[in-house]
């Protein structure tokens, strides 16, 4: 279970250019879209979800050792992940550049097996 430990949730997906929006609303629609993949994650899994939303070159960085592109690679990274282990993000806010290519979304996630809390921490999330 270690190398649960190490695992460091910070996604490198893709979206499409929030320029034509109000820098509130753009901000609002990434946090949005991060609570939905929170939610996809407990009610999927972390494999399923993240498969799901991640783009093709896109990145789930892992701080223990080399992270490789795609749904396939980060699906790679929960092939061993225990049955009964739950995964919770918990987003908080958004940023978005003043151009609208690019935004961030960060908070808190928790990785429990059962009752245990295993690790706890905070991600940041690059769209």
């Amino acid at each position: 279970m270690r190398p649960l430990a190490g695992l460091v949730l910070a996604a490198a997906l893709l979206a499409g250019p929030a320029a034509a929006q109000q820098p509130s609303a753009a901000r609002q629609d990434l946090l949005e879209a991060d609570l939905a993949l929170a939610e996809a994650i407990l009610v999927d899994g972390p494999r399923a979800a993240y498969g799901a939303a991640l783009a093709a070159d896109g990145l789930l960085f892992d701080a223990a050792g080399p992270s490789q592109p795609g749904p396939a690679a980060a699906g790679q990274r929960f092939a061993s992940f225990p049955p009964d282990a739950r995964m919770q993000r918990s987003p908080e806010a958004a940023g978005v550049s003043d151009d609208g290519t690019i935004g961030t979304s960060w908070g808190g996630y928790a990785l429990s097996e059962g009752p245990r809390l295993l690790v706890q921490g905070r991600y940041l999330t690059s769209w």
